[in-house]
C-alpha cells in the first residue's frame, strides 16, 4: 500500500536476545516462529550443499602436534589457524577453501560449542576458537553467522572470551543469555530442553572440547561436551554418564547438525577433572580433528590413559570409570570405537 513502511527482513541478534529473555514460554515459541519466517532462524533443517557424507570420513582422526610434547605451543590465532587448515585438508582430502566447503556452505549458520568451565587454565583456547571462526569466514561464511558459545556467559569471560552479542560478529555469549526451549525433547534415556542456539539458529555445529579426564565418565571429550546443549545434564551422570551421552549424540537435533569436532589438547589433564587440577595437567601440545566424535573420543581416551601410565596412576578401568559410553556409541553405529578400524593421521606442528 502507498505510504506503508516496508516490514524489516531482519532484527539484531541483541534485540532477539532481549526479547527471548522477557518472553513467556508460549510467546517465546510464537516469536521463534516469526523469526523463522523472517529468515533469521532456520526451521531446524540443515543448509544443504556441503559435499560430504558422514560415512566417507568415519574413523578418520587427524592429530597435529609438536614433535616434542614438552614444548609449549604458541597459543596464537596465526599458529593455530595454520594447524586447523592443515588438519582439515588432511581430514577431507581437499585443499584451501575446498576443505571447508566439503563440510560447510556459505549459507550456514555455525554454532561453535567450546568448553569454558575450567577457566583459562583448562578451557578451550580462545585463540583456537577464534582461529576456527576465521577459517569459516575465509570460506565464505558471514561473521554474524558464527557464534562461539557455552552454557554460561560468566564462564566464557573467566576463560578469556570477549562477549559479543551484536554487531558484525563473530558472536560470543552463553546459552544463559537466551534460556532453553520451553519443552524437553526426549530420545532414549535423555529428556532435556535444548538451547535455541542449536534448535532455532544454527544449521551446523562445531564441537570444541578439551582433552581432559572426568571423575565419573572417565574422559571429558566431544561426547561429554554435548551436555552443554541441554538444561539438565546434572540428571545424567549415573553409571558413568552412559547411556545418556550416547543418546544425546544420537539425538536428531545433534546428529543432523554436527559437522566437525576439534579437540583442544594444547594443555591436557589426565586426572582430577573435569575441573582444573594443576598436579595432573600437562602440555600435550596438539589438537585432534574428526567428523567422527566416537573415533576422536577413543583416540583422546588413549592419550589420557598413556599419560596416566607415565605418571603412575591406576588405569581408568582399575578406578571403575572406564569410558563405556565410547564403546556403546560404537556398538550403536555412531562412529568407530576400535583403533584397529580407524585411519589415524599424525602431522608435526
Amino acid at each position: 500500500m502507498p505510504g506503508r513502511t516496508p516490514r524489516p527482513r531482519y532484527m539484531s541478534f541483541q534485540l532477539m536476545c532481549s526479547e527471548m529473555r522477557s518472553l513467556s514460554r508460549r510467546s517465546f515459541l510464537t516469536t521463534v516462529s516469526s523469526l523463522v519466517a523472517l529468515g533469521l532462524a532456520p526451521s531446524g533443517s540443515s543448509a544443504g550443499g556441503a559435499s560430504w557424507a558422514r560415512e566417507e570420513l568415519e574413523g578418520r582422526v587427524v592429530i597435529v602436534r609438536k614433535a616434542h610434547q614438552a614444548h609449549t605451543v604458541e597459543d596464537s590465532e596465526r599458529t593455530l589457524g595454520s594447524w586447523i587448515q592443515r588438519a582439515l585438508e588432511e581430514l577431507t582430502g581437499q585443499k584451501g577453501k575446498g576443505a571447508w566447503r566439503r563440510l560447510f556452505t556459505p549459507e550456514d549458520r555455525v554454532a561453535i560449542k567450546v568448553n569454558a568451565m575450567g577457566g583459562q587454565r583448562i578451557a578451550t583456547s580462545r585463540h583456537l576458537a577464534l582461529a576456527m571462526a576465521k577459517g569459516l569466514m575465509e570460506a565464505g561464511i558471514r561473521p554474524k553467522n558464527i557464534l562461539i558459545f557455552d552454557r554460561s556467559t560468566a564462564e566464557l569471560q573467566r576463560a578469556g572470551y570477549e562477549i559479543v552479542d551484536d554487531g558484525s560478529g563473530p558472536l560470543c555469549f552463553g546459552t544463559d543469555r537466551l534460556g532453553y526451549e520451553p519443552e524437553p525433547k526426549v530420545h532414549g534415556s535423555i529428556g532435556g530442553c535444548f538451547t535455541p542456539i542449536l534448535t532455532r539458529w544454527a544449521t551446523a555445529l562445531v564441537n570444541m572440547p578439551v582433552l581432559k579426564d572426568h571423575d565419573l565418565a572417565g574422559v571429558s571429550l566431544s561426547m561429554k561436551n554435548l551436555f552443554g546443549l541441554i538444561h539438565n545434564p546434572n540428571k545424567y551422570h549415573d553409571s558413568g554418564c552412559s547411556p545418556y551421552l550416547v543418546d544425546l549424540l544420537d539425538h536428531p537435533e545433534v546428529k543432523r547438525k554436527l559437522r566437525l569436532v576439534l579437540c583442544d589438547g594444547l594443555k591436557a589433564q589426565c586426572h582430577g577433572g573435569p575441573a582444573y587440577n594443576g598436579r595432573w595437567a600437562w602440555n600435550w601440545g596438539g589438537i585432534l580433528m574428526a567428523t567422527d566424535p566416537v573415533a576422536l573420543d577413543r583416540v583422546g581416551e588413549r592419550v589420557i590413559s598413556e599419560r596416566r601410565r607415565e605418571v603412575g596412576l591406576p588405569s581408568l578401568e582399575e578406578e571403575g570409570r572406564a569410558p563405556e559410553h565410547i564403546s556403546l556409541a560404537a556398538r550403536r553405529g555412531l562412529g568407530k570405537g576400535d583403533p584397529k578400524g580407524m585411519d589415524i593421521r599424525e602431522l608435526d606442528g
